[in-house]
């Protein structure tokens, strides 16, 4: 059984391994086989500090809302197209609205080049449009369960479509201490679309996931399968409400690509106690440090 080690670290020089399970599945050995290619390019994480929801973090509500703002300023110095900036009592609308600035000015995935904003725009405010997307989902993070993300776009690998037959290991249901392919897109899902009830989005930024590169996320939810089961039928009536643009778009299945793929599970003692661990050790830990596969 492969197996992958996420090391973490922390400014004081302290370190703590966690170890994933690899499942036994086509589409996890395909994800792996990417992931091993990243790493032997020597490929850095675009931001080690992607940890969501951590006790630890310094990534505080009030932080992460004046870091947002200084970016809202950073690109309307170049050029004033966003009219909101962020208060404590920001609302879920806000949230989308700058999310569809940075579709917007930024560009959906790998279309940066043909995005006049974008091109023309200083460095400092290309880097302002892309963090705005990441310290917006830092904050919609902060209330929720903690989660790690880690991408590799200086890796320079295509994204690879998935094969029909890998469409059957979509599901909606997380599990705790889950490894999960990344969505590598620039948009919104229709689990997104539903949670975010976002009234901004383009048109084109609805966007199934449909590829896959060594991407990946990891989940310690603490919602139960009922939950989950909920929140399936919430988004298919979201769904049929808005049947008509959905299938205007192309469409026609709700249930497509719904959810996400787990292609891996944390090591870690069926009958140890999850928030303790959570707790007393994740939290003390601010980065991912580094990332190495193991097969047996």
């Amino acid at each position: 059984m492969a197996r992958l080690k996420i090391r973490l670290s922390n400014e004081s020089g302290s370190h703590y391994n966690i170890y994933f399970n690899i499942f036994h599945t086509e589409i996890a050995s395909k994800w792996l086989a990417e992931l091993q290619k990243t790493l032997d390019m020597g490929t850095q994480l675009d931001d080690p500090e992607r940890m969501y929801g951590f006790k630890g973090s310094k990534y505080t509500k009030s932080y992460v809302i004046n870091t947002i703002n200084g970016f809202v300023d950073t690109i309307n110095q170049y050029k004033p197209v966003c009219e909101r900036r962020l208060s404590d009592n920001y609302t879920q609308d806000d949230l989308n609205y700058l999310h569809n600035i940075f579709e917007r000015y930024h560009g959906l995935y790998d279309t940066q080049d043909s995005n006049e904003f974008y091109t023309n725009a200083p460095k400092e405010v290309q880097y302002a449009l892309g963090q705005l997307n990441i310290y917006i989902h830092r904050l919609e993070s902060i209330q929720g369960y903690a989660r790690m993300v880690c991408t590799f776009s200086s890796d320079g690998r295509p994204r690879i479509p998935f094969a029909p037959e890998d469409y059957k290991h979509f599901t909606i249901q997380e599990v705790w201490g889950g490894l999960y392919i990344n969505y590598c897109e620039i948009g919104k899902t229709l689990v997104d679309m539903y949670r975010d009830n976002d009234e901004h989005i383009g048109n084109e930024a609805f966007i199934p996931q449909r590829y896959f590169k060594s991407d990946f996320n990891v989940k310690f939810t603490h919602h139960t399968p009922e939950e989950y089961a909920e929140l399936e039928q919430n988004v298919i009536r979201y769904y049929e409400k808005h049947l008509d643009k959905f299938v205007s778009l192309g469409h026609t299945d709700p249930k497509f690509a719904l959810g996400s793929i787990q292609v891996g599970q944390i090591s870690f003692p069926d009958d140890a106690d999850k928030k303790v661990f959570e707790d007393l050790y994740l939290s003390d830990y601010t980065f991912i440090d580094s990332l190495h596969i193991d097969y047996a």
